[in-house]
Parts: structure tokens; C-alpha cells; sequence
């Protein structure tokens, strides 16, 4: 005999296939739907993310643009008094004892210190006022003046720091340089 015989009549046959496919679609549908919650949640959670990470690096970026935009005019200040320094000094140097002097103002600083005025007094000695961006050139302008007091320097004997302020831009110094004779 055969195994596979069926006792189902048609119209029943039929109705339990129609069942089977009911729940099959129903589950395919629950699945669709699920995927679909699922993906529409992570778009909204990769775009919110997005957003945020896009606004944090806009406003890391305004900022930098904003430090560089207020440092311009600092650096191209002190740039063009060291270079002014530099031509009165070569000036200086052939009518003047004291060329050496202002040539050496100019280069008594590093780049990273902004000069931003020098005058020379009678007694031999110079008014230095400038500004100090970064802690490094606090480290920096600390180490002149040391050397300076200690004798190291061929233009000058001693260094005064007569004040020293923190701003917006940094630290402010106002210094006496006093010249070898």
C-alpha cells in the first residue's frame, strides 16, 4: 500500500493550504515590518549622530578660525617691528655704537613672542613691551632673561621684567633690556 495517499477532500485541501499561506504571509509581514522599524531607527540614530558630530567639528573649526584670525594681526605687527629693528640696526651699524644693539633687539626674541615695541633709552638701555601666546614662550622668554642676567648675552647685562599680564591674547610683558658698555 501507498503512504502518501490523501484522505483530505479538495475544498479541505485547499483550505488547510490557504491557511499555511495565511501564516506564512503574516510572518513575512511581521518580519518586513520589523527590518523596516529597525532600519527607519538606525537612519534617524546615523543622522542625529551625523548632526552632531557635523556641529562639533563646525564649532572646533570657528574656533581655530577665530584664534588664527586674532593672531594675524599680532604676528605681522611684531614681524615688521623686528624687520624695521633689523634695518635700523644695519643703519645704526655704521654710524652708531649702538647699531649692534637695536639689531640684536630684534633678534632677542623667538618667532613665537610678538614684539610689539622697542625704545631705546639715553642710559643705555631699552624699553621692551610684547606679547607671549603660548606657555612655551613664557618657558622661552624666561630662559633670555635668565641668560642674560647670568652674563651669557654679547649685547646686554641685565633684563627687568617690570610687569607681566594675562589677556585674551596672552601673556603682556613690559621689560628694560640694559646695554654692555
Amino acid at each position: 500500500m501507498n503512504s502518501k495517499i490523501n484522505l483530505l477532500p479538495n475544498a479541505a485541501k485547499f483550505k488547510a493550504y490557504r491557511q499555511l499561506m495565511r501564516t506564512l504571509n503574516k510572518k513575512i509581514v511581521e518580519w518586513e515590518i520589523g527590518v523596516g522599524v529597525v532600519v527607519i531607527v538606525l537612519t534617524i540614530a546615523v543622522g542625529v549622530g551625523v548632526r552632531t558630530w557635523s556641529s562639533r567639528v563646525e564649532k572646533t573649526l570657528n574656533h581655530w578660525k577665530q584664534e588664527f584670525t586674532n593672531l594675524g594681526p599680532g604676528v605681522e605687527a611684531s614681524q615688521k617691528i623686528k624687520y624695521q629693528a633689523k634695518i635700523v640696526g644695519r643703519v645704526m651699524d655704521e654710524r652708531f655704537e649702538y647699531g649692534q644693539a637695536f639689531g640684536a633687539i630684534g633678534k632677542l626674541f623667538p618667532p613665537e613672542v610678538i614684539l610689539e615695541k622697542s625704545d631705546f633709552k639715553n642710559e643705555g638701555s631699552f624699553n621692551v613691551t610684547g606679547t607671549i601666546p603660548t606657555d612655551i614662550g613664557v618657558d622661552q622668554v624666561e630662559s633670555i632673561i635668565r641668560d642674560i642676567n647670568e652674563g651669557k648675552n654679547d649685547y646686554f647685562t641685565k633684563m627687568e621684567l617690570k610687569k607681566m599680564n594675562w589677556n585674551m591674547e596672552g601673556w603682556q610683558f613690559d621689560a628694560i633690556v640694559y646695554l654692555k658698555t
